[in-house]
């Protein structure tokens, strides 16, 4: 875990949970630089085959990341799977879900026209990568998923769970509200 110099106690509460796992690892930047750099550094100390993404204000199901590894492990060809998402307002109250397509071929034939996956539900092998494709270049949302992925649709299959397993915020002020 990347800490970006955040203002709260977020360094405070990743430190208690490498403290319960010694797998965790928690590091503190001396500035803030933003989610790419961020990104960049967790991905070059991370160890692992999977590699996923979240946003701050957003919440995973429980299950989320076992989902992921068990269907990335049983789908070899796979290089990312996505899930979908229900979206929710800024007191958990579920709004709308998404309906993203599962199959390689509907999310690859749309994929630059969006719709066909959200990034941040986005577990990626990263065994099938080439070590130097998964560099962040932006700071600016989607672009900073975007180029990433564009460039590892090449290295493997897409999928999407057809369940949602990720939460994702439609109103961050009222998120943040209720998280200060």
């Amino acid at each position: 875990a990347i800490d970006d110099k955040s203002r709260d106690e977020s360094y405070a509460i990743l430190k208690q949970f490498k403290n319960l796992d010694e797998r965790i690892r928690v590091y503190r930047n001396k500035k803030r630089y933003g989610v790419s750099v961020c990104y960049n550094r967790a991905i070059k100390k991370a160890r692992g085959q999977f590699i996923t993404f979240m946003n701050p204000y957003d919440k995973n199901a429980l299950n989320r990341l076992h989902r992921q590894v068990k269907f990335l492990s049983e789908n070899q060809k796979v290089v990312a799977v996505g899930t979908q998402v229900m979206h929710i307002d800024g007191k958990d109250k579920r709004l709308e879900a998404t309906n993203f397509p599962s199959d390689h071929e509907s999310i690859y034939q749309n994929f630059l026209r969006g719709f066909t996956m959200q990034f941040e539900t986005v577990m990626l092998n990263r065994f099938l990568l080439p070590k130097d494709i998964l560099k962040f270049q932006s700071n600016t949302y989607p672009y900073l998923y975007t180029e990433v992925f564009i460039k590892i649709l090449q290295y493997g299959r897409f999928a999407n769970i057809s369940t949602a397993l990720y939460y994702h915020r439609k109103y961050i002020s009222e998120a943040s509200m209720n998280l200060t």
